[in-house]
């Protein structure tokens, strides 16, 4: 069985080229613009790669999905530029990747 890729990238500063919104949460209400993210993960499940953003507290700060790896690499480098770290591996004996890149956006603030 090959193993699933699991990435992550440090965002570092607010170039602002890119904003994220979730909603509308209600019908006539505006859409709720996410915060920027600290780090970012790439996740491959069986349904696809996900592109998964959070802050370094560990809020929500959105998620896109993608054909491939590469794909979801592109899109990181297109939202926040210079401000995107090396990509790193979440290590193979990590059960849960999102819960293991929050703790390394927080301690390395």
């Amino acid at each position: 069985m090959t193993e699933r890729v699991r990435l992550f990238a440090l965002v570092r500063g607010e170039p602002r080229q890119t904003r994220h919104f979730a909603g509308p949460t209600e019908p006539a209400g505006p859409p709720l613009e996410l915060p920027w993210p600290d780090i970012v993960l790439i996740e491959e499940r069986p349904e696809g790669v996900f592109l998964f953003r959070f802050s370094a507290d560990g809020e929500d700060a959105g998620d896109t999905w993608h054909r491939t790896v590469d794909a979801a690499k592109d899109q990181a480098r297109d939202e926040y530029g210079d401000v995107l770290t090396e990509w790193r591996s979440v290590p193979s004996e990590v059960s849960d990747a999102e819960e293991y890149v929050i703790s390394q956006a927080s301690t390395s603030k």
